[in-house]
């Protein structure tokens, strides 16, 4: 009777443990695609704004920031918006745009801190 429950109780802890790293796989490819889904962002919001500096000869100031992708008049540019609203990362935080007088930066201050530089000409 006593290696039955023996058996029964390793049957038990191998799906327990089963159940464990199916879990913690789960969450690290949740993590990971939302980590795709930033980089991802970043690089169409880069696409973005070097659309606004071909057609304005300039990148978005920083007192407007990427709110100049969907109104451009804010930075007295005559372009039509790049964008319909500011988007948001993965994780409900709103993206950081920085321009000093060498380059621009676009992060996203998530878990992942995905960042993107584009360089000023």
């Amino acid at each position: 009777m006593q290696i039955k429950n023996r058996k029964v109780f390793v049957f038990i802890a191998l799906c327990a443990l089963c159940i464990l790293i199916g879990l913690a796989m789960t969450v690290s490819g949740l993590y990971d695609s939302e980590t795709r889904d930033s980089e991802a962002q970043l690089i169409v919001l880069r696409k973005r704004l070097i659309k606004f500096k071909d057609g304005c000869r300039k990148f978005p100031s920083n007192r407007f920031g990427l709110q100049s992708l969907v109104n451009p008049k804010l930075e007295n540019c005559n372009i039509p918006p790049l964008l319909d609203i500011i988007p948001i990362d993965p994780w409900g935080n709103k993206l950081i745009y920085s321009n000093n007088k060498k380059s621009v930066l676009l992060k996203s201050p998530s878990k992942d801190g995905a960042v993107v530089e584009i360089l000023k000409e």
